[in-house]
């Protein structure tokens, strides 16, 4: 089953309805994103409502849920699983959202971070890679301080017209960070104005460099022709005027783009883009593409300036020459060839050179010992990201080249734990490091729609072109509440969520038990419209072969003969699925909402009379099993459903139980495994403190011993009723020597 669980169905007998079995890995959407954000965590928390815990946790790994909603390339969309049935979930779109309520209803955002550790740590550059990775350093502890050159932080978001990226959330965002206890130094110029010596004798133990990739590249003509600029200039200062003038803007990515729209809403004549690459493979979004020309900018493809020729240091026109694309390579990139003989000449008043950014490090190069690749980039030992002299980091477009703003996030987050470890020796598990084969959930699966009906995305509100030409003001609007939660429904969950204690109330992980036969059972994560209307048998199919199966919903239950009313379950239970009603006689009982349980058994862990349980452990067919007890299932392991190991190799003697916890094992399971003549029962589980319910260890340690007297009190061998204990790392170990111990 598990070889080919990919390619199993599963249909109900009863109706049409179908589904496919996949094995629950980490989420595409999050091996995609250089963050390793929990996408799917809250695009589902969108969908339920819950839109404040939806941007916490955004937060944990993406300080810039606002910039990135509106400006990051979408990797998590390009990889969304929902697009190879109709269109991807717009998960970027939805950060936007939260983060945009969060600003209309004026919450601060600030987490203040308290600095407990000694070591001071300065990091130059106050754009996304040196405030994203001084956020990581004072959440961990230390003192930072970043050195900003110019007089506001932001770095090249400042850059990004307001129509794409208001300056007032940078302002936010930026804001945000410093105040969780970054101090800002504004007007500092690292190599002039501070050394990294001087910083080392004002205790400083460690040095990042994130001064990002601002010296312009020119490649066609020279600087200080009139009527020429580089993008950086154009959009930093406007630098020309451009009203009723006709510009030429030659660039293949975003901010020539940028500089197109930008001209627009000056007041240009006209407006021309000239990308070296296909409509097709430009590397630019469509849709953006799409509304600049709406706006009214002109594209020209596959072709890019030659030569600017000038009268005087005035610009007197442009020679372009076109282009064609070759065959793919072995990664599947084309290269651009010039067609011999295709050159042709344009007018232009204006024209913006929009092609390339490098660093510049000159000022401070020589005293730290940086070197260069061939790339013109900043090299880095890529384990340590260490550069040069000692204590001294890099991260950003300072060691990539220009890349989007979510890389440098991630960049700079990355180079934060390297310093860390350099400073205090620990090494945490960084989520950067996550990959597909550490992501794979031990015999869980997700239950998807199989492919029928398309249910597009929601489309994103725009301002009209003939407004947009005319000013500023953001172009996208964003979604509404409404259309963000539907929006967000559409996400097929095809990856299993790894933040439970946030989003446990919408999280459906082992929702579902399949029960093949006596002893086969898988978890399978199901959306509400299965388990809405659960069948009482479904089909497996695997080729020719078939199966039946019963799902049995992982919800609790009540078992009324033994409760007694006392309401410590409605008192802990968040989702008001557990209420206590009056019966007749005066007797008070609790009963369960299955539409309202989300199955956390948070319920049954406080149960003082053991009358609620999972459903899928259900008492009777736990005592069905164990009837069953012969000469060649002699053995009995209870496990905890939380910390089975995930690989155990048991000799076919073993009977093995699973149970909701190892502390919520009854005597009479212990004493029907031993009294129908097991050789040896073992209880295995948590200890207290890594418990899902806190009382794993000391719970199922009492048991044990009631059982060991009554067994003693009956005259039998008491020692072969055990317990352990152990971390999830050494469960196998543990269970394995018990089971293939002969005595």
């Amino acid at each position: 089953m598990e070889k080919d669980a990919g390619r199993i169905t599963i249909r109900s007998p009863r109706d049409a309805r179908s589904w496919k079995l996949a094995p629950l890995e980490t989420s595409p959407c999050t091996l995609a994103c250089p963050t390793r954000i929990n996408a799917r965590g809250y695009v589902s928390l969108i969908s339920d409502g819950r839109f404040a815990e939806a941007l916490a946790l955004i937060r944990e790994r993406n300080p810039f849920p606002g910039v990135c909603g509106r400006i990051c390339p979408r990797p998590c969309e390009a990889a969304c699983t929902r697009g190879d049935r109709d269109e991807p979930i717009a998960i970027c779109a939805l950060k936007r959202f939260v983060f945009d309520l969060e600003m209309k209803r004026g919450i601060n955002p600030t987490a203040p971070a308290r600095a407990h550790r000694a070591e001071k740590v300065a990091v130059v550059g106050a754009g996304p890679s040196g405030l994203a990775a001084a956020r990581e350093l004072a959440l961990l502890g230390y003192p930072v301080t970043v050195f900003e050159a110019k007089d506001r932080p932001g770095g090249m978001l400042n850059l990004i017209p307001a129509f794409r990226l208001p300056p007032a959330v940078v302002a936010r965002e930026t804001r945000a960070i410093l105040e969780a206890g970054i101090e800002l130094v504004a007007g500092t110029e690292f190599g002039k104005d501070i050394t990294w010596k001087r910083l080392k004798r004002r205790g400083y133990r460690a040095l990042l460099l994130g001064t990002g990739a601002w010296r312009p590249v020119w490649k066609w003509g020279a600087p200080g022709i009139m009527g020429v600029a580089h993008a950086i200039d154009f959009l930093r200062y406007a630098a020309l005027e451009v009203e009723d003038k006709r510009v030429v803007v030659a660039g293949d990515g975003m901010m020539a783009l940028d500089c197109s729209r930008t001209a627009v809403r000056l007041g240009a004549r006209s407006v021309t883009l000239v990308i070296g690459r296909s409509r097709e493979l430009a590397p630019v979004r469509a849709e953006d593409l799409v509304q600049a020309e709406k706006e009214g900018v002109k594209t020209l493809f596959l072709a890019r300036p030659a030569r600017v020729a000038t009268k005087g240091r005035k610009l007197a026109g442009i020679s372009f020459v076109k282009l064609e694309e070759g065959r793919p390579d072995a990664t599947g990139r084309r290269d651009t060839l010039e067609i011999t003989g295709s050159e042709f000449t344009g007018t232009a008043d204006i024209f913006v050179d929009a092609y390339g950014r490098a660093i510049d490090v000159k000022g401070f190069a020589s005293a730290l010992a940086l070197s260069m690749t061939p790339a013109g980039a900043l090299a880095i030992d890529p384990a340590t990201s260490a550069v040069g002299a000692e204590g001294v980091f890099a991260a950003g477009d300072l060691v990539t080249g220009p890349r989007s703003v979510v890389e440098a996030i991630a960049s700079g987050q990355k180079a934060a734990y390297r310093i860390h470890h350099y400073l205090s020796g620990e090494t945490i598990e960084s989520p950067l490091d996550l990959t597909i084969d550490g992501g794979i959930a031990h015999r869980e699966y997700t239950l998807e729609a199989a492919a029928g009906v398309k249910d597009l995305r929601g489309p994103m509100p725009l301002e009209t072109a003939a407004k947009r030409m005319k000013d500023f003001n953001e172009t996208e609007k964003g979604y509404a509440s409404q259309a963000a939660r539907r929006e967000a429904g559409r996400c097929l969950r095809c990856g299993p969520c790894g933040e439970c204690e946030v989003c446990v109330d919408i999280c459906e992980k082992k929702d579902f038990m399949m029960r093949l036969g006596e002893d086969g059972a898988i978890h399978v994560h199901a959306g509400r419209e299965f388990w809405s209307s659960t069948p009482d048998r479904v089909i497996l199919e695997l080729g020719s072969e078939r199966a039946e199966a019963v799902p049995i919903r992982t919800i609790c239950k009540v078992d009324e003969t033994l409760c007694v009313g006392c309401g410590r379950c409605a008192d802990l239970c968040g989702y008001k699925a557990v209420q206590v009603e009056a019966r007749p006689g005066g007797r008070f009982v609790a009963r369960v909402d299955e539409l309202a349980c989300k199955g956390c058994g948070s319920c049954a862990a406080v149960c003082p009379t053991g009358a609620i349980d999972q459903r899928n452990f259900d008492h009777a067919s736990v005592m069905k099993r164990l009837e069953g007890i012969s000469s060649s299932r002699a053995k009995v392991l209870f496990v905890c459903h939380w910390a089975r190991p995930e690989r155990l190799d048991l000799p076919r003697d073993v009977l093995v139980i699973e149970t909701m916890c190892a502390g919520r094992v009854p005597p009479r399971f212990i004493m029907e495994a031993a009294l129908r003549g097991s050789r040896k029962v073992l209880v295995c589980g948590c200890a207290d403190e890594d418990c899902h319910y806190g009382f794993g260890r000391s719970s199922a340690s009492r048991v044990v011993e009631q059982c060991r007297s009554l067994l003693r009190l009956f005259g039998f061998r008491s020692e072969i009723v055990t317990e352990i204990s152990t971390n999830p790392d050494e469960f196998a170990l543990a269970v394995n020597k018990w089971a293939w111990k002969s005595k």
